[in-house]
């Protein structure tokens, strides 16, 4: 379902309210490079798994809980897109955020004037994307989104994906996405957080035409690499 979410609210209070009404919400004011932002997330995630869940379809669930908070994935990939800012402007640059969760990485794209699209399978993620993404709604959309088999009508300049790799059934259609929506020139910029998938995708790219770079953003608590995979046509 393509639809913007953010065009279904006439402020931001009734949103959080609808909100409220389902999860438990914790609010948080994250300042990063010079930017503070107020995000909104569910409070207590690990407490609330079975209300995180979709319903299951065909055997399986719809979504599992993942969407409902911004991850180290997230708050990694923001600071560099912060550096980035710094070296060549995002102002005007078509941006989606795919599989954004509570969308922290497009609300902070949309923060340095790029216009963005949140998009995430998960429709309540795609309600706390829109609360969060609202002091940029002129130029902010949000969508319910499912890269397997749902059309859209625009190419993006960078699409980002924080963590969104860790599952290879998904691959071959995001592979197909990536071919049909990324611009000529575009960049797709990815982290995750040191899975063995991680280094298994960059390889599963790489014969498809795609040139791809990796590096180490930062150690997580695990000792594990959070990497940036940067990757062009």
């Amino acid at each position: 379902m393509v639809h913007n979410l953010l065009a279904d609210w006439s402020d931001r209070s009734a949103l959080l309210d609808q909100l409220a009404s389902r999860f438990p919400v914790a609010r948080e004011v994250v300042e990063i490079g010079g930017l503070q932002l107020e995000i909104f997330s569910v409070a207590n995630v690990h407490d609330q798994i079975d209300l995180l869940m979709g319903e299951v379809v065909g055997g399986d669930y719809q979504w599992e809980p993942f969407w409902a908070q911004a991850w180290p994935s997230a708050r990694r990939l923001v600071d560099w897109m912060l550096e980035e800012n710094r070296r060549q402007s995002w102002a005007g640059r078509r941006v989606l955020d795919l599989g954004c969760g509570v969308g922290l990485c497009g609300c902070v794209a949309a923060a340095v004037g790029a216009e963005v699209t949140l998009a995430d399978y998960a429709e309540p993620a795609v309600w706390f994307a829109a609360a969060n993404a609202w002091p940029w709604r002129e130029r902010a959309s949000t969508i319910v989104f499912d890269w397997h088999k749902d059309v859209l009508s625009d190419k993006f300049d960078v699409i980002l994906g924080a963590d969104i790799v860790y599952e290879q059934r998904n691959w071959a259609a995001l592979l197909r996405f990536f071919d049909s929506y990324l611009s000529d020139a575009g960049q797709i910029v990815l982290t995750e957080p040191g899975r063995d998938t991680g280094e298994t995708f960059q390889n599963y790219l790489r014969p498809h035409g795609w040139r791809i770079e990796s590096s180490v953003l930062s150690k997580l608590e695990n000792n594990r690499p959070l990497r940036l995979l940067l990757a062009q046509r």
